[in-house]
Order: structure tokens, then sequence, then C-alpha cells
């Protein structure tokens, strides 16, 4: 009963956050976002109908669709600093293309253990998969809130609260997937309840955050965030140009 309790205020606060974004015209603005919680949702009524109808073939759906959880939660990461560093556009630039690049060697890495390993069920390889992916999604979150504050760039409420939702769903997922790694088939009758309670109050911060659209202020002119890029492309293309002649003279006989 408190499962199915807290499984459909889940889905409930999911619809209505929904909802709000697609009558308040403003679901593009945040895309990945709310594409993300729209996929959550749809796994979870899905799997609500499957373990009716077909219990037998929950485990392999669950266990097939949670390698999706933690791929759409690199979207919000995205999101994050792409709504953060609007005004920004060389800093968004630089910073999507190293988040592409660390996700993308985190899912190789996964996946190489994986093929090279002992063969193993779907669950502890979603384990390695999720739990790396939210551990690296938090240092990339912490970089955003450092960048933020060191060149005091300020915050709109609707960006506010998804880094505090979102923030706080990855410090409760890195802890309970640590503990459930440790301690095993112990964990899972506290896990079944602290994981989706967690989730509750993750979107009991986002509803009211995100119920209208507020974009982001305008920066502060004085902020030195551009400046600071530019200067730091002009020096890494400099030294690409040293090390490609050094390469060049080296491979001459």
């Amino acid at each position: 009963m408190v499962s199915q309790l807290i499984l459909w205020t889940c889905n409930s606060l999911e619809a209505i956050l929904l909802l709000r974004a697609v009558r308040g015209r403003f679901f593009a603005k945040y895309s990945l976002f709310y594409a993300y919680l729209l996929w959550v949702l749809l796994r979870s009524l899905a799997g609500f109908y499957i373990m009716l109808r077909h219990p037998g073939l929950y485990p392999t759906f669950y266990w097939d669709t949670q390698f999706f959880d933690g791929l759409l939660g690199c979207g919000i990461i995205f999101e994050l600093y792409r709504q953060g560093l609007v005004h920004y556009p060389g800093a968004a630039r630089m910073t999507r293309n190293v988040l592409a690049f660390i996700f993308a060697m985190v899912i190789s890495k996964v996946l190489a253990n994986v093929m090279s390993g002992p063969v193993r069920s779907p669950a502890p390889i979603a384990y390695d998969l999720e739990r790396s992916l939210r551990m690296v999604q938090s240092i990339f979150l912490i970089a955003l809130l450092a960048l933020f504050y060191y060149y005091v760039i300020p915050l709109g409420k609707n960006l506010r609260g998804m880094m505090l939702g979102y923030g706080f769903f990855l410090g409760t997922s890195v802890v309970n997937l640590t503990f459930r790694t440790q301690l095993g088939s112990g964990f899972h009758m506290w896990w079944a309840y602290i994981q989706p309670l967690s989730y509750v109050l993750v979107l009991a911060i986002w509803c009211p955050a995100l119920w209208s659209y507020e974009p982001m202020p305008l920066p502060d002119p004085k902020s030195k965030l551009e400046y600071d890029y530019q200067v730091l492309s002009l020096e890494t293309k400099k030294h690409l140009v040293q090390i490609r002649s050094y390469l060049s003279k080296a491979a001459l006989p």
C-alpha cells in the first residue's frame, strides 16, 4: 500500500510538471529536462501495467530500462549547463564538448568492463553504470555551482529549482547505490522505500520552481567568464600549434 501511494504520488507530480510546461508553452525551453521527466513517467506507467498483466516479465523490463535512467539523467546536466551559460556562448560550447566526452568515456569504460569480465546479470551492470554516471554528474553539478559562485552569475527561479532538486536526487542516489552495492540484497528492503521517497522530495522542489517560466537574468556586464574563456581558447590553440609543429619536425628524417 505504501509503495503504491509513493508510486502514484510521483506519477501525479510528474504529470503536473509536464502539463504546466505544455500549457505554459515552455516545454521546449527545457526540452532535455522535460524529456527525462516524460521518460520516467512513461516507464513507471508501463512498469505498473507489466507488473499487473505479466509479472514474470517485470524484472527484465525493469533492469533493461534502468540503463536509460542514467543516460537520460545526463541530459539534465546538459540542460543545467546550457541554461546557466546561455549568455556565455563560448563557455557553453566548451563545456558541452567536455561533458559529452566525459560521459562517453564513462559509458565506454563500464561497457568495456562488461565485455571483458564474466557474464553477469543486468542488475549489477545497471548499478555500475548508474552509479558511475551519477557520480560524474555530481562532480559536474558541483563544478557548475562553483562557476556560478566565482563569476557571480545570477540564477533564475527555474534553474535554481532544477539544480537544487537534481542535486538532492544525485546525492541520495549515489549514497543509496553505494550502500546497495556494498550490502547486497540486505539493503533492498530499505532501498525500495528510500529511493522513491527521496524522488518525491525532488518533485516537491521542482513543482513550485517550475510552475511558470522565468528566463535567466541578464549577466553582470563586468563578468569575466567569456573573456577568460577566450584567453583559455587562444592559449589552447597556441599550444596545439606548437605540439603540431614539434611532431612534424620529429617525423622528418
